[in-house]
């Protein structure tokens, strides 16, 4: 319960612009540009998934990159 409610914290917070933070979009930007050793099937599972979630995102939140127990 404690780590959904960091979570929840977490995602109310208005993301500071100053900082420019890295988006999940900007990460994942290389999808459409393969430079991999996985399958055609991989590669467009991936991107096909990415999309979905893109369209159906309704705001964008801070999300932490290591959050587990050993850090709350």
């Amino acid at each position: 319960v404690y780590a959904a409610n960091i979570m929840k914290a977490l995602h109310s917070v208005t993301i500071p612009t100053h900082l420019n933070l890295p988006t999940l979009k900007s990460w994942l930007k290389d999808l459409h540009n393969p430079h991999s050793n996985l399958s055609y099937y991989h590669i467009n599972k991936a991107q096909n998934l990415a999309h979905n979630l893109f369209e159906t995102q309704t705001k964008s939140v801070l999300l932490h990159g290591d959050l587990h127990h050993d850090n709350i």
